[in-house]
């Protein structure tokens, strides 16, 4: 049972549309501004994600993509490549910058976020070619792979579990491991908890977005909806997801699949939680003590299991 404070916040959030003059949440249709729809987001994500005098952050090209990295003093070797959420239509990794900031406190471990294309004006497979080409290139610049982890929230935790997959078939050299937000991960919407209340989708969203990002591909294939993939091979995966949200049913479906295919996973099940609740730290008391774990996990991957040099 979550928190009264918890409970509060997921009134507000469930109801934010009140404080935007209207009487029923925005629906997302074929029609909508997207223009208008991302300069929303980037406001509020500004006035959200001030980052404070303990961060260094540089701007930086990989391969002709854009990213951002949050630098701090500590484990300069490791690095965090995350994948922002917005369900491949919004975000960047400046709008995602405070969340970003938030694993690399809790960590220690320094991040790069970066600007995949997003649909309709560039769907898939933009955002997997701009994904693997930021990796590549950290690889061609001496990073090493078991110095890096992934990590996702949403589109961008499916968006991750894609390019593990892609890198997979290259025979190129996996990260390793991978913490997952809430991951869209099964984009033809089949899953029960599409039916259920979700506080934190607009109606419409995942629909619209997924026929943007998919187009005319088969929503089934794996570099698409990562739940129909070969896990086999995968690095340990941390997977987060809330019982108050439309994925908690493809999460499950992806723990079980990766277990039986042999990969090391740990769950985290938010009891009545919203969508990618461990970024709500720490106004949200089950935030904090998900962020924690999900810390500890990366340092366990990263730090306490030492790094090559």
């Amino acid at each position: 049972m979550p928190t009264l404070k918890t409970q509060f916040i997921h009134f507000l959030l469930q109801h934010r549309h009140w404080f935007r003059g209207r009487l029923r949440p925005e629906t997302i249709t074929e029609r909508t501004d997207m223009v208008a729809l991302r300069a929303r987001t980037e406001k509020m994500a500004a006035r959200l994600g001030q980052l404070d005098a303990s961060f260094k952050l540089v701007s930086e090209e990989h391969r002709g993509v854009h990213a951002l990295r949050l630098i701090t003093d500590a484990h300069a070797q490791t690095l965090l490549l995350y994948f922002h959420g917005g369900g491949y239509t919004t975000g960047s990794a400046s709008s995602h910058r405070g969340i970003v900031s938030k694993f690399v406190k809790a960590t220690g471990v320094n991040a790069l976020c970066f600007d995949y294309r997003l649909a309709p004006e560039h769907p898939f497979p933009a955002a997997l070619d701009d994904s693997i080409a930021v990796y590549q290139n950290l690889l061609a610049t001496g990073w090493l792979p078991e110095n890096i982890v992934f990590c996702g929230d949403s589109a961008g935790g499916g968006l991750a579990l894609a390019t593990l997959l892609k890198l997979k078939s290259l025979a190129m050299p996996l990260p390793k491991a991978a913490v997952l937000l809430s991951p869209w991960v099964d984009l033809t919407l089949q899953q029960a908890s599409y039916l259920t209340d979700d506080p934190l989708a607009p109606p419409g969203s995942w629909q619209v977005y997924g026929n943007w990002y998919a187009t005319t591909h088969d929503k089934k294939n794996p570099l698409i909806s990562p739940l129909y993939g070969d896990m086999q091979g995968l690095p340990p995966m941390f997977i987060s997801v809330g019982t108050r949200e439309n994925i908690h049913d493809e999460a499950l479906a992806l723990m079980a699949k990766a277990e039986k295919a042999g990969v090391e996973v740990h769950r985290q099940i938010g009891q009545g939680m919203m969508h990618c609740y461990p970024a709500m730290a720490p106004i949200l008391p089950e935030a904090v003590e998900a962020l924690a774990d999900i810390a500890g996990f990366i340092r366990q991957q990263l730090i306490q299991n030492p790094p090559a040099h």
